[in-house]
């Protein structure tokens, strides 16, 4: 999680870190809540002061009694103490749906109050990388165990499948580079539109529904 946060116990708690958090008190009431956390929810403190901590990350039955018991405990003399972290998916004040990493500190002085400060870490595009992973692997499997179909090799190595030009080929190498249709275009000196009549053609010359997959097929067929 990086750098702790400066944690003032007591009625002048400050959040000190360039990372979204909130803080609760021995009730799991939310009592602080940091402009970074209002950036990536969306929800202000003065509409989150007051909430319970597990209904805002909408935690279940069976996370909260794990979690929460963690937090509820208090440090022995003072001090700071770490419950393990979770991940989470979180409701977005806008409806959508992000997945947030949450580390808990749980701070307390000698004989004074307890709180609980909840560090956030946006997991969304690490999710979102992970599904991509996961498609392109899944894809390569699935046509490196298709048989060849006829004219892609003429054993001097890869051929294109039967029916794709020496262009789309160039496209399709594009493709697999990451290369927009814009940069496409612009590489083969050729219009957008035609630039994507190139890539429509391709996905069903090769019966593929994506780009990715386009990728996928030109990686597990040695095409790039």
């Amino acid at each position: 999680m990086g750098v702790l946060p400066h944690v003032a116990v007591g009625s002048g708690l400050t959040l000190d870190a360039a990372a979204p958090m909130f803080a609760a008190d021995d009730d799991l009431t939310i009592v602080r809540w940091n402009e970074r956390a209002e950036a990536l929810l969306g929800f202000s403190e003065a509409e989150m002061r007051g909430r319970r901590c597990f209904e805002v990350a909408g935690c279940p039955e069976i996370m909260r009694r794990a979690v929460c018991r963690g937090c509820r405990a208090r440090p022995h003399g003072g001090g700071r103490e770490l419950v393990p972290a979770f991940d989470q998916q979180f409701t977005t004040r806008s409806g959508d749906k992000v997945w947030v990493n949450v580390a808990t500190l749980v701070a307390a002085a000698p004989g004074g109050p307890a709180l609980r400060v909840h560090l956030l870490r946006d997991l969304t595009r690490e999710r979102e990388l992970q599904d991509v992973i996961r498609q392109i692997i899944g894809t390569a499997s699935r046509v490196s165990a298709e048989p060849d179909r006829p004219g892609e090799g003429d054993g001097r190595g890869p051929a294109p499948p039967a029916g794709v030009t020496a262009r789309e080929r160039e496209v399709i190498r594009l493709l697999a580079g990451g290369n927009s249709t814009k940069a496409i275009a612009a590489t083969l000196g050729i219009s957008r539109r035609t630039a994507r009549n190139h890539v429509q053609n391709i996905l069903g010359k090769l019966r593929l529904h994506s780009r990715l997959e386009v990728v996928a097929y030109a990686a597990a067929r040695r095409l790039v």
